[in-house]
């Protein structure tokens, strides 16, 4: 929660009503950057999950039926995934198991659409940038000249 963040000293950057805080930082901004998310994962990333989930249903090893991931499959995405859905259960209504080898992935991935991979690489650069601005160019030192180590990015 931003409570338990804020208790630990940590510096909430990014946050959103609905999920609450992304990116936060350690006090001097620069040293650890947490993210609550996963900004690195490719477009099939989820997809993938989500495929998990759904076998390990039809295999036994959860009871209900995972949802849908929230925010990621478009309209049309969902609708794929849905009919699915009730392909799965009408044929465990006729006694059938489906085994997901007929799962909709490659219909699906032609639909999405990674709306976070321009963002996620501008904050990783952006950071790698600093990275190179204030880090010493020898490993036995951690700063470059002049640089605080108790303020490294000098109060930006």
């Amino acid at each position: 929660t931003r409570e338990q963040l804020d208790d630990s000293g940590l510096v909430t950057l990014v946050e959103s009503a609905e999920v609450g805080p992304h990116l936060v930082v350690s006090p001097d901004g620069f040293r650890q950057v947490f993210f609550q998310g996963h900004p690195e994962y490719d477009i099939d990333s989820l997809l993938k999950e989500y495929k998990r989930e759904v076998l390990r249903y039809l295999h036994g090893e959860r009871a209900d039926y995972p949802p849908l991931v929230q925010h990621y499959f478009p309209e049309a995405a969902q609708t794929l995934l849905y009919e699915y859905k009730n392909h799965v259960f009408q044929q465990q209504d006729h006694g059938r198991q489906p085994d997901g080898s007929d799962f909709p992935e490659a219909a699906v991935l032609r639909l999405l659409d990674n709306t976070w991979a321009d963002t996620a690489k501008a904050i990783f650069n952006n950071w790698l940038g600093l990275m190179y601005q204030i880090t010493g160019h020898e490993r036995a030192v951690p700063f470059m000249p002049g640089v605080d180590p108790d303020d490294p990015l000098n109060g930006l």
